[in-house]
């Protein structure tokens, strides 16, 4: 489950005060936060020690804790979280991360792609499911606080649910993030032997496009799985005035007959 109330508050401070020019900034950092961690500022990952938004490890981790506690916060704290993420983005590691972030022309996709790969760096399989998760929420990450419902993200592997608790001393909740396998064409398989993250990633996006099985259609009333609406409503009406016919020519019949000795 995703806490889009945090992701949008996310991107709300992105665009308000990183200064990017690339205008999906904002919300490829928070589909990308919500893939890592479910969007729970205070998770924290049993079996690796990740932590916050953005999943932190090692180094990365203690500057995280460091810089929150300077400015007497925790990692209840989401706006403190992204600071630290902007920071980071600045400090001359995540050059390709910077640069696409300062590309106006850059579409969401690759704005997603380029963080996961060089600011995230998962491995090929990590960054499918990556990937996945956060082309899942973009739709959901608006910007205007309406996400305070939460939203199942569908995960490109077949990875067991991974339970995130609490680091926090406030007593923020700790949420479990729910990883299902999707259903889409060409996901949940493991990258072939040498392949890249951006290969993985690629083949990802070819599953997603070619994928028309994920088309629902709604069985409303009289009409079959798959029927157009409209055109079935007409066909059953049609049917039942010609049967409403035939039943009254009946009756009407037998009425005007003379009785049958």
């Amino acid at each position: 489950m995703a806490n889009l109330s945090v992701l949008n508050q996310i991107k709300n401070y992105v665009d308000q005060n990183a200064g990017f020019t690339n205008p999906n900034a904002g919300t490829a950092l928070a589909a990308v936060a919500g893939a890592e961690s479910g969007g729970n500022p205070s998770a924290i990952n049993p079996s690796s020690g990740a932590v916050g938004l953005f999943q932190d490890l090692g180094a990365r981790k203690d500057n995280l804790l460091s810089f929150l506690q300077s400015g007497g916060s925790d990692l209840s704290g989401v706006e403190g979280q992204t600071q630290n993420a902007i920071n980071e983005l600045h400090s001359g590691q995540y050059a390709p991360s910077l640069s696409i972030l300062n590309d106006p022309n850059a579409s969401l996709s690759d704005t997603e792609k380029a963080l996961i790969q060089n600011f995230e760096r998962p491995d090929a399989a990590g960054a499918a499911q990556d990937f996945a998760q956060a082309s899942a929420l973009n739709s959901q990450i608006s910007g205007d606080g309406s996400g305070a419902l939460t939203q199942s993200v569908n995960d490109a592997g077949s990875n067991p649910v991974e339970d995130f608790g609490t680091l926090s001393s406030s007593g923020a909740p700790a949420v479990t993030f729910g990883m299902s396998t999707s259903s889409q064409t060409g996901q949940g398989a493991s990258p072939a032997t040498g392949e890249t993250i951006p290969q993985a990633i690629d083949k990802q996006t070819a599953g997603l496009a070619s994928d028309t099985s994920a088309t629902n259609t709604t069985n409303i009333g009289l009409v079959a799985s798959g029927e157009t609406f409209g055109v079935n409503i007409l066909q059953r009406v049609g049917v039942i005035l010609l049967g409403i016919v035939f039943v009254a020519g009946g009756i009407y019949f037998l009425k005007s007959s003379p009785a049958i000795a």
